[in-house]
């Protein structure tokens, strides 16, 4: 079955669950119960801070001990995006702390594409490379050509 498939432009965040590897060769049941658990328990968070209408959705997939989510800049304003982003990550470390993990991250902005079978794209690569390469530490790393967006965040939480 072939189509024709595009990227969008995309804030994308790609997060390592840390130790789990070790986990799951000790038991794979009860790390995939964790693992689905936080994961779970992020998403039901997430949805809890914003009413319906108002909440931005972020698309997640999760392979082995990886989680990449994203958020189509297109219809979203540029920091509207990137503060679904920041956000879904940063309750997805403290629900996956809270089952003592770590996780290390990379944000990163560019083409994107998802569906039920893939995910691929420029964001893909760039946050992949952040949280391989930078961020080393249990962390997030945002990627510097998203400042505008930190700096457009902020701006709007000091009006408020």
């Amino acid at each position: 079955m072939s189509g024709t498939y595009k990227t969008t432009k995309s804030i994308v965040a790609f997060i390592d669950v840390l130790g789990s590897s070790e986990a799951i060769m000790k038991d794979a049941d009860k790390s995939l119960q964790m693992m689905h658990d936080a994961y779970s328990e992020a998403i039901d968070l997430y949805q809890s801070l914003f009413d319906e209408g108002k909440r931005i959705k972020p698309c997640a997939k999760i392979f082995s001990d990886n989680i990449v989510v994203s958020v189509s800049r297109e219809g979203e304003s540029g920091h509207g995006a990137f503060c679904a982003i920041a956000m879904i990550s940063a309750i997805i470390q403290v629900q996956f702390l809270k089952h003592g993990f770590l996780t290390r991250g990379g944000i990163a902005s560019g083409s994107f594409f998802v569906d039920d079978m893939m995910v691929w794209g420029t964001a893909l690569v760039k946050s992949h490379n952040l949280e391989n390469n930078l961020a080393i530490y249990p962390r997030i790393i945002v990627d510097p050509e998203l400042i505008g967006d930190v700096l457009d965040v902020m701006k709007e939480l000091a009006e408020e």
